[in-house]
């Protein structure tokens, strides 16, 4: 053996130790002192094939050793399990038949890879009669995706213990292969199950080489689809059926189902094709009242500024107020320059008014702030107008905004002019000391003039 601490005492020590790691750094294990722990740490990090088997050899005569102390078998057997060496199955079989260890057994066991492992799991489930093992064998079975118990945990579906039942689904999800997902069919519905078969469902309709467990899977969707006691399930479902192309979400959009409705906007929503976008907007043209909402949350997420015309002429038909704001808000979203005008004029109306103010914090591109700052310079469109725009220009940080507000501080309304004050004062940048200068010695007011005095001095520092 190369090294030498690995005497045949401290085998026994380290297989141990690998289990109880924290404890054996305040009192060692095996008599073994913290700087001798230390050191079998290090040394066991360096094993080699033929050390890992003697180390599993020296744990499993532990746990199989009935005069050892209770708390040394335990740390043998999931030592086992940390070394996941083979040496160690059969020990571990062994240990089924005593409850007490039994479940670190099987725990340690399902560590360990190779073929050996599903047919002892599969063996140890038949040898256990104790719910809580059986449920721990059925689950190890399915983390290890051990087809061959396939049939054999089907017939644990209808347990009586919901704790054994569960698990069983459980398992035949996590092998994950369509034989499992069939198999999967015979579990008495409930949430667990939907859940179970959306998620496998959706695996195995990725998988290039599970084609021929395609239509199984899509038989179960459209049945899930049809869910009234589960929605999620039944949106998940539509989901995934539009998305593998068993469902046609254009004509989702004109469902009679609110849920498929729902399923078509966000599958619409999630796309970025443009096919998908022409759908979405065919459909916006077509839709009226609250069925417009998901679609506009679709548009909304894409920023599809194409839908843009779309909803402008929406907006002339709705007569249903709330959605009106919607598609106002929206617009705010994905329109630009050119639908600032019309968030203005709404800003007038008492239905809308809040929900162009929205628009206009949102409303973003090339020109948004030449069109505010010219519905600003427009004494025609009332003080409060103005003065509300004054406040998105400043709440909105539009920096870029000053050289056109210059000319509204002489405006002939004081709260107009220092409106603007404000906002100069506030984003004046030093390459601007020259236009600044020129708007002070026009300046009609000795308030702007003084203001604009102190700014430049500022700016000069």
């Amino acid at each position: 053996m190369r090294h030498s601490l690995l005497t045949p005492t401290l085998l026994l020590a380290a297989a141990a130790l690998l289990a109880a790691p924290l404890q054996a750094q305040e009192t060692g294990v095996a008599g073994i002192n913290a700087a001798q722990t230390e050191q079998v740490r290090a040394k066991l990090a360096k094993l080699s094939v033929d050390e890992i088997k003697q180390v599993a050899s020296a744990a499993a005569k532990i746990a199989t050793d009935k005069s050892q102390p209770a708390s040394a078998r335990v740390g043998a057997v999931r030592s086992l399990g940390l070394l996941q060496c083979r040496v160690g199955i059969p020990a571990l079989k062994a240990l089924f038949a005593e409850p007490a260890l039994a479940d670190d057994a099987r725990a340690a066991l399902q560590r360990i890879p190779g073929p050996e492992t599903k047919t002892a799991l599969l063996e140890g489930l038949g040898a256990v009669n104790d719910a809580k093992l059986q449920a721990g064998f059925i689950d190890s079975l399915g983390a290890v995706k051990a087809t061959v118990a396939i049939a054999t945990i089907k017939g644990y579906l209808g347990n009586a213990s919901p704790l054994v039942s569960e698990a069983a689904q459980r398992a035949l999800a996590a092998i994950g292969t369509p034989d499992s997902f069939e198999a999967l069919a015979s579990a008495k519905d409930s949430d667990l199950k939907r859940d179970l078969q959306i998620d496998l469902g959706a695996k195995i309709l990725q998988c290039p080489k599970c084609a021929a467990g395609r239509p199984a899977v899509l038989a179960v969707l459209r049945e899930l689809s049809k869910s009234t006691a589960d929605a999620d399930a039944a949106l998940a479902a539509f989901l995934l059926r539009f998305r593998y192309q068993d469902a046609d979400a254009a004509a989702g959009l004109k469902s009679e189902s609110a849920i498929e409705r729902r399923a078509a906007a966000t599958f619409l929503n999630g796309s970025r094709d443009v096919e998908s976008g022409k759908v979405l907007e065919k459909a916006l043209a077509s839709t009226k009242g609250a069925d417009l909402r998901p679609l506009l949350g679709a548009v909304a997420s894409r920023a599809q500024a194409s839908a843009v015309p779309i909803l402008r002429e929406l907006l002339t038909k709705e007569s249903d107020d709330s959605v009106k704001a919607d598609i106002v808000k929206t617009l705010g979203q994905i329109g630009g320059a050119a639908e600032v005008s019309l968030f203005a004029d709404l800003l007038k109306t008492e239905a809308l008014s809040e929900a162009a103010k929205e628009a206009l914090s949102q409303v973003r591109g090339p020109g948004v702030t030449k069109s505010f700052t010219d519905l600003v310079r427009n004494a025609s469109k009332g003080k409060d107008f103005r003065k509300a725009l004054l406040d998105i220009i400043q709440r909105r940080n539009l920096r870029d905004a000053v050289p056109s507000l210059l000319p509204v501080l002489n405006d002939p309304d004081e709260d107009i002019s220092v409106g603007a004050l404000k906002i100069v004062e506030r984003f004046a940048t030093k390459t601007q000391i020259t236009q600044i200068q020129a708007a002070k010695d026009s300046a009609k007011t000795e308030l702007v003039k003084n203001r604009l005095t102190s700014l430049i001095t500022k700016l000069q520092k």
